[in-house]
């Protein structure tokens, strides 16, 4: 039972939630962040019986619509026409506060809730908000005053004991922190949010589970459909007295309230592989992965888990579930034994169990799994190839292995021999995106940007949802030159996927294209936000904005190539350079002085600091500083700004 124990991070203090969890098999930080606690439920309903059911409720039922979806913009965009048509009416601009919450837009948000708070002074759930708003920003004392006058009201004293709570995590005080949280619950003991970060700072305090485990019980009881706390309290269950069977009741309860979850599927397939049930381990691993890659294309999961994507096993496995009953006991149990020593990374193990099962039975199954495991290997791919023949030579009519063998041929730049494979699946599965889809991204690489673009349109038109099949779609009409397609295709993309900066970047691009430059930039810098490690984007976005005079982005860039790449003095030297250029001189200093202190000897640093402390009047520092760089071997430029 040793690898189902699970590692709790509790109370990390510089954190703005109370409590983490990390866990061997499966992980999900999202349980304790703070977030409204009114919910969307609760105010239509609320709001239901002072409204009768009409236009107007139903522009309230479009706006939370795009709320629930995660279309924050569209929902923000909604709300604020709504506050314009009905100025007076205080729980609009609430849930425009609300929304602009989700989207981080705090001042904003605050604004809104303000303007709710003048329109309804009664209507506290903005206060509270405002409250929460604060704790993100950091703002420690405004938010604790906040807070203390919720407690002093009586129908929201335990959203005011919550948010004290959350105060006294930022200040560290884990003491106060569950003193609150027992507070908010003794006043309401249906206050979901408070359970499970009270629960951890027990599990920090006590030196047993009990005490924990019988709050998590009374938090099931509260509400019986909390997925969170039944998974908190299954994994419990095993600390506390290794009682699987709690544990398998609560993950069977998970999956029958959220059948679709694949996070469920594959926490129970590693629970049967510790009890050695090999082939129901197999069977929910099976399931997990079908969910996973074919369900749910958007690739927005609810958790986290270890249990990473890998289509070629997702095929093998379906492969080994049609063929099972052509299989003797024996084989099944090789099989299963094999798979899950390969999901642990025993690739080795699992080899011996394959090749034992190959030589008690010959079969295509065992053949395709080898395949599985020599494609994930390093530079042991070439092995495959031959596998995927073998299964193809056994059963011609199975489209998987051509696919299998197809991407291997594409890896290899062998794009003939890849296009005859993905083509032939195409002809056995036409009612497959995978064939269509797979084809496209070689004829993209091929440069066929045409003939791509009809095969991601065939792959859509099998499958709509996947933002991936919007997006190489978008590439190869951006590359064929068809740029109002392009456009169409990328915010598609991005309307499922809205972190996805690549499509933020290709849309700029062609923005670029139709010489719209401006839009362009704006879009660019969306992209630069999101894909903060990506310098390149930094790069691009600066040279375009200098180029347009557009001070605002170039400070962006600037900012997060310093931010990000702390490390590289030069980008800190540019930003001092750009504040020396608009004649932002403290800050220039700033960025200098700090080049210096990490490198005595910076030449061009002691230079520009010289001009700066020129700039700002002190002369004799200014011409001291310029003595030490060319002492240094700085030579004058005529060109550098400042001058």
């Amino acid at each position: 039972m040793r690898s189902l124990y699970f590692i709790f991070f509790v109370f990390l203090f510089n954190s703005s939630v109370l409590a983490q969890i990390d866990i061997t098999r499966y992980a999900t930080d999202d349980l304790f962040k703070a977030k409204p606690i009114i919910t969307k439920e609760l105010l239509n309903k609320n709001e239901s019986e002072k409204v009768p059911e009409s236009f107007f409720q139903a522009e309230i039922n479009t706006g939370m619509e795009y709320w629930n979806t995660n279309q924050l913009d569209d929902a923000a965009h909604h709300f604020r026409i709504m506050t314009q048509m009905y100025p007076k009416q205080a729980f609009i601009h609430y849930y425009l506060g609300a929304v602009l919450y989700d989207k981080k837009s705090y001042d904003e948000a605050i604004e809104s809730l303000k303007e709710s708070l003048d329109i309804d002074p009664f209507l506290l759930e903005s206060k509270y908000l405002i409250g929460l708003i604060q704790i993100e920003k950091k703002e420690i004392k405004e938010a604790k005053e906040t807070m203390e006058v919720l407690t002093n009201v009586p129908l929201y004293a335990a959203y005011g004991y919550h948010g004290m709570a959350l105060v006294a995590t930022q200040e560290q005080n884990i003491y106060t922190a569950k003193k609150m949280y027992e507070k908010c619950l003794k006043i309401d003991s249906t206050f979901r949010e408070a359970y499970i970060p009270l629960t951890f700072i027990d599990l920090m305090l006590a030196d047993n589970f009990k005490k924990p485990l019988r709050r998590m019980n009374r938090a099931i009881r509260v509400d019986s459909t909390w997925q969170q706390a039944r998974i908190v309290r299954a994994m419990l269950s095993i600390y506390h007295d290794r009682n699987t069977d709690q544990f398998e009741k609560d993950i069977n309860t998970l999956i029958r309230q959220d059948p679709d979850n694949y996070h469920y599927y594959s926490i129970k397939a590693y629970l049967e592989l510790e009890l050695k049930n090999y082939r129901g381990a197999v069977e929910n691993f099976r399931t997990a992965f079908n969910l996973e890659i074919d369900t749910t294309n958007s690739g927005e999961y609810k958790f986290y888990t270890k249990l990473e994507r890998n289509k070629a096993l997702q095929s093998a496995l379906n492969y080994y579930h049609k063929k099972f009953h052509q299989l003797d006991k024996k084989s099944h149990q090789y099989i299963d034994q094999g798979i899950c020593e390969f999901i642990n990374g025993n690739n080795k193990q699992a080899l011996i169990f394959y090749e034992t099962a190959s030589n008690n039975q010959q079969s295509p199954v065992v053949d395709f799994l080898k395949a599985v495991l020599f494609e994930s290997r390093l530079m042991s791919e070439y092995k495959a190839i031959p596998l995927y023949s073998e299964v193809i030579k056994k059963d011609s009519m199975y489209a998987m292995a051509y696919a299998n063998r197809g991407n291997l041929y594409l890896k290899r730049e062998d794009y003939k021999l890849a296009y005859a494979d993905f083509s032939k699946m195409i002809k056995l599965m036409p009612q497959s995106k995978i064939g269509y889809k797979e084809r496209g991204i070689l004829l993209l690489k091929m440069r066929k940007y045409v003939k791509a673009y009809y095969d991601f349109t065939s792959a859509l038109m099998i499958d709509s949802t996947d933002s991936d099949l919007f997006f190489n779609r978008g590439t190869a009409a951006l590359w064929a030159a068809y740029f109002d397609h392009s456009i169409n295709d990328f915010n598609k993309a991005i309307e499922k996927k809205p972190n996805d900066g690549e499509a933020y970047y290709m849309l700029s691009l062609n923005y670029l294209y139709k010489s719209d430059t401006l839009k362009s930039i704006a879009l660019l810098d969306s992209a630069s936000r999101l894909k903060k490690y990506n310098q390149d984007y930094h790069k691009e976005l600066l040279w375009l904005a200098k180029r347009q005079g557009l001070t605002e982005y170039r400070q962006n860039a600037h900012d997060r190539l310093v931010k990000y790449y702390s490390w590289k003095t030069d980008y800190r030297m540019e930003r001092a350079k750009f504040y020396l250029e608009c004649e932002r001189y403290e800050e220039a200093l700033k960025d200098l002085l700090l080049l210096i202190k990490r490198n005595k000897r910076h030449a061009e640093a002691h230079y520009y600091l010289g001009k700066t402390q020129i700039a700002l009047g002190d002369d004799k520092s200014g011409n001291k500083s310029l003595e030490k760089a060319k002492k240094l071997g700085y030579k004058d430029d005529e060109t550098t700004p400042g001058k």
